[in-house]
């Protein structure tokens, strides 16, 4: 997908945070992101291997509907493995609307709902992958209410019974929050308390310090046993979909953007996980367990996806997963069958995995000031271009929930220093925005850095700058910046007019426009500078945002 459909179909924002998305994503819309070349750094034999082995399972799938319209073969899972079908399709490219999908859909609204929560789970996920809200809310509301209703008191899963007992597993814990997940985006209100029983439950049951040099992972079942891979990028992946729908935890009637910074608990967690991760990392086996192989792939690109990490450690864990799985399918078939799950269950995972690379991504949050490697916790926990973690994340978030967007948009960290020392240009032109923040003055970003910035304007990228705090000496920093990577004196950050396009470009502004400054090159705007900490807003931002704070603050903040 270019940029150019992607931005006429996209529904920006007004005014002056959430809302002022619009001040970078409509730049790119407007003024020619097209530019934007296919990235170097992909290898070429993936670029084209990865869709001909997504074609090809997505192939495999679809030949094994019989004439109900029922997909896969999975013994006594008939219900679950045709959600999965269902899933795996429409995340792989499949229309819902068409002839395979539509028998598909009218198949599962027959059946009775399983009793059990990976049922229950699935077909929720199933229903909000079809995405018919208008004859299938009140069957998902239904199935919700049934799963919220399952959750132990504890703030875990079972497979088949709630309230106060005891045994609980962190497998039908994941499920059970992507399944609600998928409600919520669907429209159906998950009570607030439920995600905060469930992240309590993922903080309390890691296994061992987070804070270790090794790092910590999550066990199978009630805290005790081997920490493994699958449910380590499960908690991961858990913990990152709870703190999006109850945001950080501050004073209700305000605002503390620029306080002194302490990691919360939740960003610990995630942090102990990703490098145990990193420390673990594999893609060949599911590590320090074995079984459960493409479980675990598929978990590792709900953790990677949604905490916008490209690596775990040093792996590069989607381009190394999507190696090994090109070369493990079957070519005649076009399925993969990794031991004695199914045939059917181990192609949907491929495929769910698979699929990432086929989502567009959105927006490189620029990481400078670090080693040109891993960025290690300590570099996210005190750096200035991280003084808001959650802001890029919830900003591509909300874009999700808008009704001209894509569903499946991805961002990422991108190491500034790495991409520098690689001359690796490509890795900025993944994304048509370049998001660079912070509080403190610049000079972390070097000669080979700036000028690896002012070859991405030049090709048509896009940098959109946000002033964390209103700081001085971060906006004098800027400017020599910009006067380094544009060395034309007659291109200069000049304000934006309020007749500008970016005020008007879907929404108008007619009152009160944000200020902005920007650079133009002729037609383009390449550069736009945001005086005001608007990555503030976006950080505050969550789903349940009016649940978390007064209506004044709720409205600055979905206004940003």
């Amino acid at each position: 997908m270019t940029a150019l459909p992607l931005c006429q179909r996209g529904r920006c924002l007004r005014s002056s945070s959430l809302q002022g998305v619009c001040l970078g994503m409509l730049l790119v819309i407007s003024y020619g992101a097209t530019c934007v070349q296919p990235a170097a750094a992909q290898k070429l034999e993936l670029r084209e291997q990865v869709p001909a082995a997504i074609e090809a399972g997505k192939r495999f799938l679809l030949a094994s509907q019989r004439p109900s319209g029922q997909m896969g073969n999975f013994p006594r899972h008939e219900y679950g493995m045709h959600c999965l079908c269902i899933l795996a399709l429409v995340n792989a490219g499949e229309d819902p609307n068409s002839p395979a999908m539509q028998r598909a859909g009218e198949w599962l609204r027959q059946q009775p709902v399983p009793g059990d929560t990976y049922g229950v789970a699935m077909g929720i996920q199933g229903l909000a992958a079809l995405g018919d809200r208008g004859q299938d809310i009140a069957r998902v509301g239904k199935m919700t209410q049934t799963l919220v209703n399952k959750q132990r008191a504890s703030g875990a899963w079972d497979y088949q019974t709630g309230g106060n007992g005891r045994r609980w597993d962190n497998s039908n814990t994941q499920f059970a929050v992507l399944a609600l997940r998928d409600a919520a985006n669907f429209g159906v209100a998950v009570p607030e308390e439920v995600w905060q029983a469930v992240q309590d439950h993922w903080l309390r049951t890691q296994v061992g310090n987070p804070e270790s040099r090794r790092g910590s992972g999550w066990s199978y079942s009630n805290g005790q046993g081997n920490d493994y891979g699958s449910m380590t990028v499960a908690g991961i992946a858990s913990l990152a979909i709870t703190r999006s729908f109850l945001g950080d935890r501050q004073k209700r009637d305000r605002l503390e953007c620029c306080g002194q910074r302490v990691d919360d608990p939740v960003s610990i967690a995630i942090e102990g996980g990703a490098r145990w991760m990193g420390n673990n990392f594999s893609v060949a086996t599911n590590p320090r367990d074995g079984s459960w192989h493409y479980y675990y792939l598929y978990g590792l690109e709900r953790a990677g996806r949604l905490t916008g990490r490209r690596y775990f450690g040093t792996a590069d864990w989607y381009r190394e997963g999507a190696r090994y799985l090109v070369q493990a399918q079957n070519q005649q078939t076009g399925s993969w069958r990794q031991g004695g799950i199914g045939e059917s269950v181990d192609t949907t995972l491929a495929l769910l995995f698979l699929s990432k690379g086929l989502s567009p991504i959105l927006m490189n949050k620029l990481v400078y000031g670090v080693e040109a490697g891993v960025v290690k916790a300590e570099d996210r926990a005190a750096a200035p271009w991280n003084r808001h973690p959650t802001d890029v994340r919830n900003l591509a978030d909300y874009l999700g929930t808008q009704p001209k967007w894509p569903k499946l948009m991805s961002w990422q960290e991108l190491n500034l220093g790495a991409a520098a020392a690689q001359n690796d240009l490509g890795a900025l032109l993944q994304a048509p925005v370049q998001v660079l923040e912070g509080d403190s003055n610049l000079e972390a970003i070097d000669g080979l850095q700036r000028k690896l910035l002012a070859e991405c304007v030049e090709q048509g990228g896009f940098l959109l700058i946000v002033n964390n705090c209103g700081s001085d000496v971060f906006e004098q920093s800027v400017r020599e910046l910009i006067a380094d990577i544009v060395p034309d004196p007659s291109y200069t950050l000049q304000p934006l007019p309020p007749t500008h396009d970016i005020y008007r470009a879907e929404w108008l502004f007619t009152e009160n426009p944000p200020p902005l400054e920007g650079v133009d090159f002729g037609c383009r705007t390449a550069i736009v500078y945001m005086p005001d900490d608007h990555a503030c807003r976006w950080a505050a931002w969550s789903r349940n945002v009016a649940q978390n704070f007064t209506q004044p603050v709720t409205i600055d903040i979905t206004r940003s």
